[in-house]
């Protein structure tokens, strides 16, 4: 049955009362809950660009520029000197944040060199700490292998099995895994090597307030 003018009218009253009061509702629920003993939301982001070190120059437009830390890359640099670059930047009030340490030959054949890079690794640490940054950017164990030798499996291939309490791989790919046997020996000898020298580097960093943020870029690890 068609509605008369009389009974539209009405029921669109009554709709258009209907949405105020939710809207109402809604309104006093969010000043409610604004307005209540919550938490507020614990991060807050921050723009920063990488750079070797900081200058009075880099610093100065950059922060002009809306920037507000910086990710240095140049770490094999004497404890004083990372001491004097932290006052440029704290001088425009800019923060360096995080020191890249990079690539790290913790699974070298050549045992000098592993320990070299341990030794490197924890001089980084000391001038995150100088440059009174909390982090440093660690790359472990550069796995050299070549899908298109049939080396390891492709990209889509990959089904990976690994014990969660010693991190070994046990297979990386569904069937056979016979042809990437060395790919998977090759893995779980540089995550020996990286648990070995993390947990060395670890009092260092606990001591400098550092936090080792292990990335995985490019390495073809894990």
């Amino acid at each position: 049955m068609k509605p008369t003018r009389r009974q539209f009218l009405a029921t669109a009253a009554l709709t258009s009362a209907g949405l105020a009061l939710s809207d109402s509702l809604t309104a006093t629920a969010s000043a409610q809950a604004a307005s209540a003993d919550v938490p507020p939301y614990k991060t807050q982001l921050f723009k920063a660009l990488i750079e070797t070190a900081p200058t009075d120059a880099i610093c100065e437009s950059w922060k002009k520029a809306g920037f507000d830390g910086m990710e240095i890359t140049k770490w094999d640099i004497p404890i004083d000197q990372a001491r004097k670059n932290r006052l440029i930047a704290e001088k425009h009030d800019f923060r360096v944040h995080s020191v890249m340490r990079g690539w790290a030959s913790f699974n070298s054949k050549d045992d000098s060199v592993a320990r070299q890079t341990i030794d490197e690794t924890k001089h980084a640490i000391r001038v995150a700490g100088a440059y009174g940054a909390d982090a440093v950017l660690l790359v472990p164990c550069r796995v050299d292998f070549d899908e298109k030798k049939k080396q390891i499996p492709k990209p889509w291939e990959f089904d990976i099995d690994f014990d969660p309490k010693t991190l070994k791989v046990k297979t990386v790919a569904a069937g056979d895994n016979a042809p990437y046997a060395d790919y998977i020996r090759a893995q779980n000898e540089s995550t020996e090597a990286t648990i070995k020298a993390v947990e060395e580097l670890i009092p260092c960093a606990a001591r400098e307030g550092v936090m080792i943020a292990l990335e995985n870029v490019w390495n073809n690890l894990w």
